[in-house]
């Protein structure tokens, strides 16, 4: 009983994990349609893709202080709440009918994802001991974690960080 219950809640909190990547990639299919629904708004079109990096900015922004945060009020708190502004501010533009209002769900969505990682990250440094844990959370932890290093840990090529000036291929797009 025990080792399920101990199972579930390394899972969950492996999930909670990759809550980043999805704030991001889960409105890229609508940004065309947002563009088309706010037409009246001026400098729509790069206002558009704010909306995609201004979780983003704020995540890197909030982030220290939400270790803080997760320091001072213990982890389950900050998660918790993270999770109901995670919540409040990924529906907003089910909800809101103004651009900027959602403009400001989105930066909201980033402070839920800022609280989420750091809190389910301490949590998952508390569950997991050194030779338990799985490559998920290395990757995740150590910054490299997009989705398909999630997913399919092992598939793509990662370079060392010991190294950083590790060559790159030509862009054909940016001359």
């Amino acid at each position: 009983m025990y080792d399920s219950l101990a199972r579930h809640v390394k899972l969950s909190l492996l999930l909670l994990a990759t809550m980043g990547v999805m704030s991001g990639i889960s409105i890229v299919a609508a940004l065309l349609l947002i563009s088309h629904h706010f037409a009246d708004v001026p400098h729509i079109a790069f206002l558009s893709k704010l909306l995609l990096t201004i979780p983003s900015l704020v995540i890197a922004a909030v982030a220290p202080f939400a270790g803080m945060i997760v320091d001072r009020f213990g982890r389950l708190r900050p998660l918790l709440t993270g999770v109901v502004l995670f919540i409040v501010g990924g529906s907003c533009g089910f909800y809101l009918q103004d651009f900027e209002a959602i403009l400001a769900g989105r930066a909201l969505l980033g402070l839920s994802v800022a609280l989420i990682i750091t809190a389910s990250m301490a949590l998952i440094g508390d569950y997991f001991d050194e030779k338990g844990a799985p490559p998920l959370y290395v990757h995740v932890g150590d910054g490299r974690g997009d989705a398909d290093n999630e997913f399919f840990p092992g598939t793509v090529f990662r370079p060392s960080f010991s190294s950083p000036l590790w060559p790159m291929p030509a862009s054909k797009g940016f001359s």
